[in-house]
């Protein structure tokens, strides 16, 4: 049975709350007898608010929700603003989404002024991972070889907020000209402007310095470095230590302070053959007592 609202002519209701139509304000309520907006739809179940179904396939538009005048083809979902009646997200035919952009050239297009334009939080006690895969991975694993968004990986934290990249198959970050400059392969080896690393660390540099260590670069600092290694206990121990301060310019060959074991020999091996694996000589040694033997 329709019935008037007794607060004016022409207005509809059904069940009182079931569908009201408010001629006033040209409002649509769902579950209210006052609504509030064009279509104020309220309900207190466990079900969706609202579903929309477009049967007629011949319109580009699927669900067009705008402020503004000027509706758009082509557009699965489009919400926008009324400053300018610019896109806030738009999700084309194609399966394309833009987020402040209203023509998405990938499948997810964010176009922002604000420095960082997307955060990816996870509540799950062992942190949050973004996966890059292509979708015939799981036929072909470990077999993949290209540029980042070509390969599988994991980039992700750890319970402690750490960073990790866990490649599957070789994953490749390359630059302008699709120039390799980072690659971690499936095998752990690690590449910088190196398409095939054959160490776990393989740098092709393009001079004298490849590697540059320090603790700081402050300026007129003291400043150390130094590389260790692990020792039969699974201790530290100093292969080298630097220390730069001023007027003085000082390399440590072992340990120099307690942070680290120190060595107890030092062997200088050289070699008549420049290319030879083999028939090395030892030509010096320094022992931890002191003596240093140097072969003539």
């Amino acid at each position: 049975t329709l019935t008037a609202l007794a607060g004016g002519t022409g207005d509809l209701v059904w069940d009182t709350t079931t569908l009201v139509v408010d001629s006033s304000a040209n409002f649509v309520g769902m579950g209210t007898a006052s609504p509030s907006a064009a279509l104020d739809v309220v309900t207190d179940n466990n079900v969706w608010t609202g579903e929309f179904t477009q049967s007629n396939t011949s319109n580009g538009d699927g669900v067009l929700v705008q402020v503004g005048s000027t509706a758009a083809a082509d557009y699965a979902l489009s919400v926008r603003s009324d400053a300018g009646n610019t896109h806030v997200l738009a999700a084309k035919a194609n399966g394309n989404v833009g987020i402040g952009e209203a023509s998405p050239s990938a499948s997810l297009h964010i176009n922002t002024s604000d420095g960082r334009p997307m955060i990816v939080e996870s509540t799950h006690g062992d942190g949050g991972y973004i996966e890059l895969q292509l979708s015939d991975i799981s036929s072909t694993p470990g077999s993949l070889t290209g540029y980042i968004g070509d390969s599988e990986a994991l980039v992700g934290s750890g319970t402690a907020g750490d960073l990790a990249i866990r490649a599957q198959a070789d994953f490749v970050v390359s630059s302008g000209g699709n120039s390799e400059r980072f690659k971690i392969q499936s095998d752990g080896y690690i590449g910088i402007n190196n398409s095939a690393p054959a160490a776990k660390l393989d740098i092709i540099g393009s001079g004298y310095e490849d590697i540059r260590l320090g603790n700081n670069r402050t300026d007129n600092t003291n400043k150390k470095a130094g590389i260790t290694s692990y020792m039969y206990t699974n201790n530290t121990v100093s292969v080298f230590q630097g220390f730069f301060q001023n007027g003085d310019n000082s390399i440590y060959y072992g340990s120099a302070d307690g942070a680290h074991r120190g060595l107890q020999n030092h062997y200088f091996y050289v070699n008549s053959d420049y290319n030879a694996t083999s028939g090395h000589t030892l030509a010096m040694r320094i022992t931890s007592t002191g003596h240093v033997g140097i072969k003539a």
